[in-house]
Order: C-alpha cells, then sequence, then structure tokens
C-alpha cells in the first residue's frame, strides 16, 4: 500500500505553479525548488507574478476534494502602497467585501472606519506568541488590547474577525471575545490535517468556536 506524501510551500515571484513547461518560458518550475516525488500535483494554482502559500500532493483524491465547493476559500490580496477610500468605493460597487488587516489598536480601527471598511483583522500574532512564551502578564495585556478594539469596532457596525498564528489554544482563549465574528486560522488547520486528517481537525476547531 503506497503512502501518499502532502506539502505546503511558499511559492515565489516568478515561478509557474506546474512541473513542466509546454510553452518554453523562460520561468522557474516548481521542480527547481525541491526534489519532489513523483506525481505530485499542485492543488490549485497562483499566477506566475503572485507569491504565497502552495499545497502539493501525490494525491490526486486529496487534491480534487480541496479544489472542490465542499471546501471554502478565502483569498488574501496584497496590494502596492496604501489603499484609497477611492480604491475600496470601486470593490465595493463590485460587491467585493473589504476587510482591513489591523493591529487591535484604536486608532487603526478609526482609520478603517474612515475608509469605509466593511470588516477589520485583528492581528493575533503578537498575543499566539506570547502564549507561547507562558508571559502572563503580557499575555492578559495583549488580550485586552485584543479585546477593546474589538468591542469599539463592534460598536461602529464594523465586523470583527481576528488572525494570524491561531491554533487550538488561542482560539480556544479568544473566542471569549463575543464581538469576534470569524476566526482565520487556514495555515494552521492545513498543517495539522497533513499529520491527523483534514475533517478531524476541522471538527476540532468547531468545538472549540461553538
Amino acid at each position: 500500500m503506497s503512502t501518499h506524501k502532502h506539502f505546503i510551500f511558499h511559492k515565489p515571484f516568478g515561478t509557474i505553479s506546474q512541473f513542466v513547461n509546454p510553452n518554453k518560458r523562460r520561468k522557474k518550475l516548481l521542480g527547481e525548488h525541491y526534489d519532489f516525488p513523483k506525481k505530485t500535483m499542485a492543488i490549485g494554482r497562483l499566477d506566475v507574478n503572485s507569491e504565497g502559500l502552495l499545497l502539493l500532493t501525490t494525491d490526486g483524491k486529496m487534491s480534487e476534494f480541496i479544489r472542490s465547493k465542499k471546501i471554502e476559500k478565502e483569498y488574501y490580496v496584497q496590494v502596492d502602497g496604501n489603499i484609497t477610500k477611492e480604491a475600496i468605493k470601486k470593490l465595493k460597487k463590485n460587491n467585493i467585501k473589504v476587510s482591513l488587516f489591523i493591529d487591535p489598536k484604536i486608532k487603526n480601527v478609526e482609520q478603517a472606519l474612515k475608509l469605509n471598511a466593511d470588516n477589520i483583522e485583528l492581528h493575533t500574532g503578537t498575543y499566539c506568541n506570547l502564549l507561547n512564551n507562558k508571559n502572563k502578564k503580557k499575555i492578559n495585556l495583549e488580550f485586552e488590547k485584543i479585546k477593546k478594539t474589538a468591542v469599539f469596532a463592534k460598536k461602529n457596525n464594523l465586523g470583527v474577525h481576528c488572525g494570524h498564528g491561531l491554533n487550538y489554544l488561542s482560539a480556544k482563549k479568544l473566542k471569549k471575545i463575543k464581538e469576534i465574528l470569524e476566526f482565520n486560522i487556514g495555515h494552521f488547520i492545513i498543517s495539522d490535517s497533513i499529520f491527523f486528517g483534514l475533517t478531524k481537525v476541522i471538527k476540532n476547531f468547531t468545538k472549540i468556536i461553538n
């Protein structure tokens, strides 16, 4: 019985999300970055001029399942320069909801309100790192900062999301903040699912958040 391999790969700018290059373009292929086993395939694609997380697997069924409509996908786009109110207006005109990823500070929420964003996503990286280091005093201070910012945003009719560095422990702690409507935990879910399976990991998080 063969054992499939799964990979999490950060695709750099200028690399094609494939292993063969039929057009003979002078671009790097995935196989030039690592000696992947035979029959490895990319789960989805990233444009040659973009960079970011790319999942690869030797399991065709796994690839098909993740690409199916059964798995909800959320995409983040990093723009050059500072986003403007005019740019946000154009996005919203095309029914695209705008969420701004910010450090948990009141002044950042105020800026999001000025830009007319729909939601904010609070950066939880600092809090998660403090949890790992078990610095109780700083953990409590950072938690209160996130809570205070979330409450202020909610009172001003902004949707409140959070993300970055989240795992089982941090999600369990932060779910106590009732203003947070959404937890963005994609990276940890995919990483842990390689060892324990996607279904089990999602069920674990569902129990924690609910």
